[in-house]
C-alpha cells in the first residue's frame, strides 16, 4: 500500500518525542529544515520542551512533506539525521549507547539516510578530476541504495521519492561545485583556476572542453523547475552554475556581472529568478564592488520593480550601503582607534595605514582561538607570497583577543606564515570603534584599503579562494 502524500494536507499536528541516555543531546538539539536554502543554516526556530532524557514537542506549522535533519551535540558525539517528515507525523527519537534512531508514523520515511551515509564523499586534494570521479562514485552509490530501499519498502509515498531522488542528485551537484577541503566540512568555491590545472596536468586540449563535460546533466533547465526550488543545495548550485558556465576568464568583470543578470532575466523565471539574481547581486557586492558598482546599483533597481516585496531586500539595501562607504577614507573615530604593537607600543589606525606607505593593505581581522582564522593564515601562506608581489600590498593582522599573553604566543607559533609583520591587538576590544563601524561579528574578516587608504571593499573573500580574491585585487587596479 503507497501512503497518501500529504503536502495538500494543512495544519495537520506533528508530534516529535525522545528520550536519551546521552545527559546533553537533547539540551543541545536542533531541528534544520535543511531542504528551505534560507534556511540551511538555522532551523525554524522550534520551541521544545526539554529534559535531561526526554523531549516534547509539536506544532501545526508544518505544511509541507520536507527533509529536516536532527541535530544534537551530545557529550562526547554530534548526532546528526536527516529525516523527511510529513504534516501529521508522530515521531519518537532515540539516543541510545552512542546511536540515534528514530521511530514513528511513516517509520521508513526516517532510516534511509542511516544507510546511504556511510558512503561519505572525499575530500577535494588539489586534483579536480579525480575529486570529480570519486564525487560521481558516492553519487552512483547512494542512488542504488535509494533504488533498492524503495523496492524494499514500497509503502514510501510518491513524494518521497521524489523529493529524495532530487536531493541524492543535489548533494552531488553541491560538492562538484563546492569542493570539500577538510574533515569539517570547509569548502572552496570551484573557479576557473581549478578547470586550468586539469587541462594543463591531464593533456585535455582546452578547460573550456573539460568544462563543458564537468556538470553533466546539469542545466538551465533543471535549475529552472519549481519542483527543485527548495532543495538545501539549490540556491549554491544554481548561482556557481550560472557564474562559472561558459566563463572561464575574468570571473567578476563588468561584463561578466551583465552576462549573467541576463541569464537570470531571460532563462529563469519566479523563484528561481529571485533567488539566483539577488545572489548574484550579492556575491558581486562582496567579490568586485568598485568595477561594478554602476551595474550593482543598476541591478538593483531592476530587482525592487520586479521583486517589491522579496525576502532579500533587506540584505541587498544593507550591502548596497557599503558600496556607498567605498573609496573614501574611514570616519575619524576610526582613524583614532588605538591598536598594541607586537613589542607593547600602542598606535592608532591612521598611523598604522601611513606606516604600510603607498600600497594596498588587506586587513585581517582573527583571534587566537579562532580555528578558521588560523586554517587561513596558514593554508593562504602561498598564496599572500604571490599576491604581495604581483599587487604591491601588505597584509595587515588585528587580532580582537582580549587576552595579551594568549595572542602574543599563537603570534609567534605562526611566524613562519608572517604573522610577526604588522601584526596587531586592538586596545579595547568591548569598545571598538573599529568593530563597530565594520560590523566585525565574525571571523575570519578581510578588508581592504587602496593605497591612498580609502576603503574598498570592507568583505572581501579569503585569500584562500584565490579567483575571488584576485577579482578583489583587480577590482582596485582597473578603478
Amino acid at each position: 500500500m503507497v501512503l497518501e502524500n500529504k503536502d495538500s494536507t494543512q495544519h495537520l499536528e506533528t508530534i516529535i518525542t525522545g528520550k536519551s541516555d546521552d545527559p546533553q543531546a537533547f539540551k543541545y538539539l536542533n531541528f534544520l529544515y535543511l531542504d528551505v536554502p534560507k534556511k540551511k543554516l538555522k532551523s525554524k526556530n522550534f520551541k521544545v520542551l526539554n529534559h535531561p532524557d526526554s523531549i516534547f514537542f509539536k506544532t501545526e506549522d508544518l505544511l509541507e512533506s520536507q527533509y529536516i535533519e536532527i541535530l544534537a551535540f551530545g557529550m562526547k558525539k554530534v548526532y546528526e539525521l536527516p529525516i523527511f517528515i510529513s504534516p501529521g507525523d508522530s515521531i519518537n527519537i532515540i539516543i541510545k549507547n552512542g546511536e540515534l534512531s528514530v521511530a514513528g508514523t511513516n517509520k521508513n520515511h526516517y532510516k534511509l539516510y542511516k544507510d546511504i551515509s556511510l558512503n561519505e564523499y572525499p575530500i577535494f586534494r588539489n586534483d579536480l578530476l579525480q575529486y570529480k570521479n570519486k564525487c560521481w562514485e558516492v553519487f552512483q552509490k547512494r542512488d542504488s541504495l535509494f533504488e533498492y530501499f524503495i523496492l524494499k519498502n514500497p509503502e514510501v509515498s510518491e513524494d518521497f521519492i521524489e523529493k529524495t531522488r532530487t536531493r541524492i542528485l543535489f548533494e552531488y551537484y553541491s560538492r562538484i561545485l563546492h569542493l570539500t577541503i577538510d574533515k569539517s566540512g570547509r569548502v572552496k568555491e570551484l573557479d576557473a583556476s581549478h578547470f586550468e590545472q586539469v587541462s594543463k596536468g591531464y593533456g585535455i586540449e582546452t578547460s573550456l572542453k573539460f568544462s563543458e563535460s564537468y556538470f553533466g546533466n546539469l542545466s538551465f533547465q533543471l535549475l529552472n523547475n519549481p519542483k527543485v526550488l527548495k532543495n538545501k543545495n539549490y540556491l549554491g548550485i544554481l548561482r556557481s552554475y550560472v557564474h562559472l558556465n561558459q566563463n572561464l576568464t575574468d570571473s567578476y568583470s563588468p561584463s561578466q556581472f551583465l552576462i549573467e543578470k541576463e541569464i537570470f532575466l531571460n532563462k529563469f523565471s519566479n523563484k528561481a529568478q529571485e533567488g539566483g539574481l539577488a545572489n548574484t547581486i550579492l556575491k558581486y557586492i562582496e567579490v568586485s564592488p568598485f568595477r561594478n558598482s554602476s551595474n550593482i546599483k543598476e541591478a538593483i533597481k531592476e530587482f525592487k520593480v520586479l521583486f517589491p516585496n522579496s525576502n532579500y531586500l533587506i540584505k541587498i539595501d544593507e550591502a548596497a550601503k557599503n558600496i556607498e562607504l567605498l573609496n573614501k577614507l574611514p570616519p575619524k573615530e576610526v582613524l583614532d582607534e588605538k591598536l598594541i604593537t607586537i613589542k607593547g607600543d600602542t598606535i592608532t589606525f591612521s598611523d598604522m595605514l601611513i606606516q604600510t606607505g603607498e600600497k594596498i593593505r588587506v586587513i585581517d581581522f582573527w583571534a587566537s582561538w579562532c580555528g578558521p582564522c588560523i586554517y587561513d593564515i596558514k593554508k593562504g601562506g602561498k598564496n599572500k607570497g604571490l599576491f604581495a608581489e604581483n599587487y604591491f600590498l601588505d597584509w595587515v593582522y588585528i587580532s580582537i583577543d582580549t587576552d595579551l599573553e594568549k595572542w602574543k604566543q599563537k603570534t609567534l607559533e605562526l611566524k613562519k606564515f608572517g604573522t610577526l609583520n604588522n601584526q596587531y591587538l586592538l586596545l579595547d576590544t568591548i569598545n571598538s570603534e573599529l568593530k563597530k563601524k565594520f560590523e566585525i561579528n565574525s571571523i575570519p574578516r578581510y578588508i581592504i584599503f587602496n593605497k591612498n587608504g580609502y576603503l574598498v571593499n570592507d568583505k572581501a573573500p579569503k585569500p584562500t579562494e584565490y579567483n575571488s580574491f584576485i577579482g578583489a585585487l583587480n577590482d582596485i587596479n582597473n578603478n
